[in-house]
């Protein structure tokens, strides 16, 4: 039962963050040009799907994304990892054993989460540099062009 409720409200959640996208969406043109030495020539034209999202909207939906897509899950699993590591050891004793199994549980569990944040970090940094790009350090073009 608690897996049903905790996967309805992830559903709940990735539909109320798509309604913005979806709603702006639309097909567009886009022509493919080469360039030969001065002359650009027209390869072809493609149609691709792009959001358009007001600029009053967006920043909004940037907040909320970083809160429902990295806060809230970090937060949750940090909680969830020091519950595990707590639980783990009221019910361990004194046995040696299970002292070091309690370690090595809590230390892989703290290295699960860094690397998540290494991942995830630069897709979240590069999402928030668009909302307050005044105030981030911003890494140059190219640097951006791989993070996304």
């Amino acid at each position: 039962m608690k897996v049903f409720l905790v996967v309805s409200f992830q559903l709940i959640i990735i539909g109320v963050l798509s309604v913005p996208v979806v709603y702006y969406a639309d097909v567009m043109e886009v022509e493919i040009l080469s360039e030969n030495g001065k002359n650009l020539t027209h390869l072809e034209t493609i149609r691709m799907c792009r959001s358009d999202m007001p600029d009053e909207i967006l920043p909004y939906f940037v907040f909320l994304m970083i809160l429902l897509g990295c806060i809230a899950p970090t937060t949750i699993t940090w909680c969830s990892y020091i519950c595990l590591v707590i639980c783990l050891g009221k019910k361990s004793g004194t046995s040696p054993l299970v002292q070091a199994y309690r370690s090595r549980v809590a230390v892989f569990l703290f290295l699960a989460v860094i690397i998540h944040f290494i991942c995830w970090a630069p897709n979240w940094y590069a999402l928030l540099s668009v909302v307050v790009s005044d105030y981030l350090i911003m890494p140059s073009p190219n640097l951006m062009h791989i993070i996304m």
